[in-house]
């Protein structure tokens, strides 16, 4: 047994993947990271700054900025959509606080580096990226503006010590293991703090503050139980002829019929699946702790 705390204990209740297994969860308004993200940045005393999000969508559905943006933070909305870009504007015309960007995002020609830099960007405290796929990629080729805490998408899909894997395949919303993740951000400077369908990185200049456990299996397995939507995950392994030991392993005792079902079934399906199958996929993903 260890002392090491859970910060997923923080995601937000997701009734499609939480069930009645963890009702116990604080409800969300904008995105089940919030409450995740005030417990971080609270600690490093961080109570305004400079956000920056892509695709920020319309600023509103599934924002990770949002919160912060009604506590007075600045912002930088990047969206690339035509319509979505044009239901950003309106949603935020009223706030000068806010700048919004109709802007790809990517590793080659339209660097994140080159927008911030046009925006007259100084620091940025919080990034949230989430372009479902090549995240890693757009991360990667940043080099000026190094945010001080990073929430990516990615890390829960493949086996977190999985290698590289194509762009060809993690273009298909697959994204990289926690192992790649991980080794790309400490180049950079960060340390990972927790992983579940998005993974927080932190600068290591702030990671005493946290106390956290740095195995990546049992990191892979705190996100798996914190967010369950394993039949999501099989389809997307299906999709493309990928395979994961771990969830696998799961997955024993759960009929594959099932799975398969639920995954392109109702929101009331896959309630019914977590609730009845929770505690098996739990038992067994405690199984392969280290």
């Amino acid at each position: 047994m260890n002392n090491y705390e859970n910060l997923l204990d923080y995601v937000g209740y997701h009734d499609k993947w939480h069930g009645t297994r963890q009702s116990q969860r604080t409800p969300y308004v904008y995105n089940q990271n919030e409450h995740l993200t005030k417990e971080i940045l609270d600690r490093m005393n961080i109570e305004e700054g400079v956000c920056v999000e892509f695709g920020a969508w319309d600023g509103l559905y599934n924002s990770n900025t949002k919160n912060l943006i009604d506590k007075g933070w600045q912002a930088i909305l990047i969206e690339p959509d035509e319509q979505k870009y044009t239901e950003l504007v309106r949603n935020f015309s009223y706030n000068s606080r806010i700048r919004c960007v109709k802007s790809f995002v990517n590793d080659t020609n339209s660097l994140l580096d080159d927008i911030l830099r046009r925006e007259n960007v100084e620091e940025i405290d919080f990034c949230s990226i989430d372009i479902d796929g090549l995240d890693l990629d757009v991360f990667e080729a940043v080099q000026e503006f190094l945010p001080k805490l990073v929430c990516i998408e990615g890390g829960q899909v493949i086996h977190p010590r999985a290698n590289r894997i194509s762009t060809d395949i993690s273009k298909n919303n697959i994204q990289q293991s926690l192992k790649v993740m991980a080794q790309s951000f400490e180049y950079k400077g960060y340390k990972l703090l927790c992983s579940y369908q998005d993974a927080f990185f932190i600068k290591k200049e702030y990671y005493h503050l946290f106390n956290v456990d740095e195995n990546l299996m049992n990191q892979y397995i705190n996100g798996l139980l914190a967010l369950p939507r394993i039949p999501y995950i099989k389809k997307l392994l299906d999709e493309n002829n990928l395979h994961n030991s771990v969830l696998e392993y799961a997955l024993k005792d759960v009929p594959d019929s099932i799975t398969d079902y639920v995954a392109r079934a109702t929101k009331k399906y896959k309630m019914r699946w977590v609730d009845d199958f929770y505690a098996k996929i739990q038992w067994r993903l405690e199984e392969l702790r280290e």
